[in-house]
């Protein structure tokens, strides 16, 4: 059985490859993502799934690289660079004082 530090790495790798809905079915149903850039924290597989088609329509040929994951218990961080062409604004981008 994947640990979830493998499971969250093919979800990665799903996603960039185009394949949101796969990407996102490897979550738990129930889960908790925060996307501290935009300042939300996703907790059902679809709120994940509609995060990830957004970062699709900002950028056509996005993909995550240099991932590294620390696993603890069951929880995962991922630290990552996603790189790619903005084609079009991000959606829900947080403003920083």
């Amino acid at each position: 059985m994947a640990g979830n530090a493998e499971i969250l790495r093919r979800a990665h790798e799903a996603f960039s490859a185009g394949d949101f809905s796969a990407s996102s079915e490897l979550v738990a149903p129930q889960t908790q993502v925060v996307d501290h850039g935009r300042g939300q924290t996703m907790t059902t597989r679809e709120e994940f799934r509609k995060s990830l088609e957004a970062f699709g329509r900002m950028s056509s040929d996005i993909k995550l690289v240099d991932g590294r994951y620390l696993e603890s218990g069951e929880w995962v961080t991922a630290q990552f660079r996603a790189v790619g062409t903005q084609d079009a604004p991000m959606e829900n981008f947080a403003r920083r004082a």
